[in-house]
């Protein structure tokens, strides 16, 4: 009789889940799937934060998309909205809705959300013939979007820097007035809010405004256009929700995925 053999469990994302299509295996002894990357998944490794909690179940939000858990046995998984999880277990379709039967539940940090976005493209995606380790790596180390000082910034920053160095500002009068000098740094500084200011693209100031409003239930789609007084605001908020970068905590109120 042959050994039984544990199937393992892949990390994948939730849109790779909904995206794929669920093989119901007849046979009793050979387990349903989805197809992801030549791979037959009957078992996912999965992390996100819960959204909803249900009679039974939990609904987790990856910033990829959305999916429910549900248990069919008493043993309701545990958690509470805003909490970041990581999910083992076996993936199912009922009425063209997948979702997800847990085996285990364990709360966990909210860092390891950004260490499996940098896994799951290496465990889930199929290579390409010009993969290699040095490519992968610079791929993933790609600067994320800087909460507190964007990548525009720096620039700013280093380019004011770069001036002032090359052309210094030097005191020829010893005597000079101290009221001088304190309102040549109150100019400086404000020169450089301006310039910082104005490289901030809208997308960055879109998702820090998110950081600064968010006082814990997330930040209202609304009040969140009307304070950025960004025209595309909309647009903006749309492409930070597909790109994984803010998720939609309830309706109309979005949160950073951190």
């Amino acid at each position: 009789m042959d050994q039984f053999k544990r199937h393992v469990a892949y990390k994948v994302n939730v849109s790779q889940i909904n995206n794929s299509s669920f093989v119901k295996q007849e046979d009793q002894w050979a387990p349903s799937y989805i197809p992801i990357n030549d791979k037959q998944v009957s078992r996912v490794n999965l992390m996100g934060v819960v959204v909803a909690v249900e009679e039974n179940g939990l609904v987790v939000d990856d910033g990829t998309g959305r999916i429910p858990l549900r248990s069919f046995d008493n043993s309701v998984p545990s958690g509470n909205i805003g909490d970041a999880i990581n999910i083992i277990g076996r993936p199912r379709e009922f009425n063209n809705e997948k979702y997800i039967v847990p085996e285990i539940v364990t709360k966990i940090d909210t860092a390891w959300l950004a260490v499996r976005k940098l896994e799951v493209p290496f465990v889930a995606e199929a290579p390409t013939e010009s993969f290699s380790q040095e490519s992968a790596v610079e791929e993933n180390v790609a600067p994320e979007r800087s909460v507190e000082t964007p990548v525009q910034s720096n620039v700013a920053q280093e380019s004011v820097s770069e001036v002032k160095q090359e052309s210094p500002v030097e005191n020829v009068n010893q005597g000079s007035p101290v009221q001088s000098d304190t309102m040549t740094q109150e100019s400086e500084a404000v020169e450089s809010e301006v310039v910082e200011e104005s490289l901030e693209d809208p997308s960055t100031k879109i998702f820090n405004l998110i950081k600064k409003l968010d006082e814990g239930e997330g930040v209202d789609i609304d009040k969140l256009q009307s304070e950025s007084q960004i025209e595309t605001a909309e647009k903006i908020i749309s492409n930070l929700l597909k790109e994984g970068e803010i998720f939609e905590i309830k309706p109309g109120r979005v949160k950073v995925l951190e």
